[in-house]
């Protein structure tokens, strides 16, 4: 094995002076893996200091950094093998051990080190190691955060979704107490709306369940239409108290849709909901179902005053709202939920003529049925 040809002292010692001076941890090794040369960042990166190291092989500096003894673990975690093959290593992620026993997170790249006057001749692998513990860890602490918001804002979601529920009952029971002396035929309706608002309920309380075990909920196959009119009697306790609010349908027969459809319903009702609060003195509720593009369309559309320009493009976003006392969840959960659905959700707004919220929703497709042997 060719050796690593003298360094004149100036020369040596200017090499010396420009490896101290990086903040990286670099080793230059031999062809026969063994550690040359070193800088101070190095030592610390290793916790050995360079008089220990010199000389010594690869297998050393890999114990120092908890690597196995054997089976070239650290010419495979340092990328020397591959260097001294001649290939060229590039920010490769490893995990090391400090001497306290910490987890240390590293970028490791390595490049072989060849002779320019003898033709190339390879004479080592120089490796280069940065330490990114700090940033991994600063990752980590951002990733925690991301995930606690989207817990938070799942939660916020759902206690939204919730209170539509209860404000549904509590609607409907204040109607029911107002018609004790009526006809059972006059009551029974209002009793089947807090029954189905019951329903909604146990459907939310049980998708937390299945979120928190890690579910994405059962799909199944369901009409649009029939999703479209379950969420508009969901909301039905809100729209008949409004003088002079009229519903218009428009539906396409039964467009099959497999979806979660305890969680699309939700969406709908948020934005059925949203139209209603739109028009307090009346208007027009209209309700769509069609297919366009081989997709299914669900449009929910007020006559009320329509949404302001300056507004348009954070209306999804969490949190944000313009009602009194709202949370800003609506708007951003239906999002949410279609998009899960592999769908998408926008609008069309106009001042003083309304706004139509449409939700896309891709079609489900028959499933062949298997056929029986003769």
């Amino acid at each position: 094995m060719p050796e690593m040809r003298q360094i004149e002292p100036l020369r040596h010692a200017q090499f010396t002076e420009l490896l101290d001076s990086m903040p990286e941890a670099v080793f230059l090794v031999d062809n026969d893996a063994r550690v040359m040369e070193l800088n101070q960042a190095a030592e610390q990166f290793s916790g050995r200091p360079a008089s220990e190291l010199r000389g010594t092989h690869i297998q050393v500096l890999g114990q120092a950094l908890g690597l196995e003894p054997d089976h070239g673990a650290a010419e495979t975690s340092l990328c020397v093998c591959h260097a001294l093959r001649g290939e060229a290593v590039s920010q490769q992620r490893r995990v090391f051990s400090r001497p306290n026993g910490s987890a240390m997170h590293a970028l490791v790249s390595a490049s072989p080190v060849r002779d320019p006057q003898s033709k190339g001749n390879l004479l080592g692998a120089l490796v280069i190691v940065r330490d990114i513990t700090e940033l991994a860890e600063l990752r980590h602490v951002v990733d925690d955060a991301e995930r606690h918001l989207a817990a938070g804002q799942m939660a916020a979601g759902m206690a939204h979704d919730f209170s539509n529920v209860l404000n549904s009952i509590t609607q409907a029971a204040t109607l029911l107490d107002m018609k004790q002396e009526a006809p059972l035929s006059e009551r029974q309706p209002y009793v089947g709306m807090i029954r189905t608002a019951a329903t909604r309920g146990i459907e939310i309380i049980q998708r937390i369940r299945e979120s928190v075990a890690g579910s994405k909920g059962e799909t199944s196959v369901v009409s649009a239409d029939e999703l479209l009119e379950e969420a508009l009697e969901t909301a039905r306790p809100l729209w008949t108290r409004v003088s002079g609010l009229s519903v218009q349908r428009k539906y396409s027969g039964r467009i099959p849709l497999r979806v979660n459809a305890a969680d699309v319903r939700r969406a709908l009702v948020n934005l059925i909901i949203n139209a209603i609060q739109a028009m307090p003195k009346g208007g027009k509720l209209m309700l769509g179902t069609s297919v366009k593009d081989h997709g299914a369309m669900i449009s929910v559309e007020d006559s009320g005053p329509g949404i302001p320009e300056e507004i348009r493009p954070t209306i999804f976003s969490p949190y944000f709202t313009t009602k009194e006392g709202g949370t800003g969840l609506g708007l951003s959960g239906a999002r949410r939920i279609v998009s899960a659905q592999g769908g998408r959700i926008f609008f069309f707004s106009e001042k003083g003529r309304g706004t139509k919220f449409c939700v896309e929703l891709p079609i489900a497709k028959e499933r062949k049925k298997k056929r029986t042997p003769a």
